[in-house]
């Protein structure tokens, strides 16, 4: 039998009542959800409402973007994944005034988390087997964690933690020299004294072109409270703070591509005094 085109398909629904009437009742149910979701995100995201005249919620390439606009400010929640940078749609004027709230976690290190979930897979089946554990059992010690304070080493519990940790947009400060790394790679971040995986941006004239290092500045959590004065005309960009192969035109952004997790950041956009 020939595969159904999408025509086919239409044709059964109107052509039976019942399944006519589910279609109608699942188009409804989504359009309802959508207005639902329309009406509560501007409240759960912390945007105000009042005096809005415009309210848009679009999807473009690998960012979300909310945008309210009003006769006093503009206020946008970008959605923000850890993969190089990435266009806002946001359009600056010189002078304008920019704040930034910005909460998630990244991690930078996609092959170190798989590494760590697989020995722990191996210690979990190592001390289910040596206790002969019952896994349907209902008693708290019949999990194989419970015996990880006593059955491991120091050394093998250290084993199980995350060399590079997840991280807020502040990035994390703790995290310098890695094992099995090479530490002149501080140097080649985008912002080499910013943490690593911190959220930061940049503002660019360029068209389709992503910013350069010198364009790049810290935005962490929230911008250290202070306000960003843009100093150009231009699109805000986003990106997390990692390293940046210059040496290669071509792919510079390739250690993004073992990065996980998204920020979102709510930017509020006052005209200049």
């Amino acid at each position: 039998m020939a595969d159904k085109t999408l025509a086919d398909v239409f044709d059964g629904i109107l052509s039976e009542r019942r399944k006519f009437l589910s279609f109608v009742g699942l188009f409804f149910s989504l359009c309802l959800i959508l207005v639902l979701i329309g009406s509560l995100l501007p409240s759960i995201l912390g945007i105000n409402t009042k005096d809005i005249r415009e309210l848009n919620i679009s999807s473009s390439g690998a960012h979300i973007l909310l945008e309210s606009v009003t006769d006093k400010s503009r206020e946008y929640i970008v959605i923000v994944p850890p993969q190089g940078w990435q266009r806002s749609g946001i359009e600056l004027a010189r002078g304008e005034r920019v704040r930034f709230i910005a909460e998630g976690a990244v991690n930078v290190d996609l092959w170190g988390v798989m590494q760590k979930a697989t020995k722990r897979h191996e210690v979990e089946d190592r001390i289910t087997l040596a206790r002969q554990l019952d896994r349907q059992s209902t008693d708290p010690k019949s999990v194989p964690e419970h015996y990880f304070s006593t059955d491991l080493s120091k050394e093998e519990q250290e084993q199980l933690k995350l060399l590079r940790p997840w991280t807020g947009p502040n990035g994390n400060e703790e995290i310098k020299v890695y094992q099995n790394a090479f530490a002149a790679r501080i140097t080649k971040r985008i912002i080499p004294t910013a943490p690593l995986g911190a959220l930061i941006g940049a503002v660019t004239d360029k068209i389709d072109k992503p910013p350069e290092r010198q364009e790049a500045f810290l935005i962490g959590k929230n911008y250290k409270g202070e306000e960003f004065h843009s100093q150009r005309d231009g699109e805000l960009w986003f990106n997390v703070n990692d390293v940046w192969d210059d040496e290669d035109a071509a792919y510079p952004n390739k250690f993004y591509d073992d990065n996980v997790g998204y920020y979102w950041v709510k930017v509020l956009i006052t005209p200049s005094r």
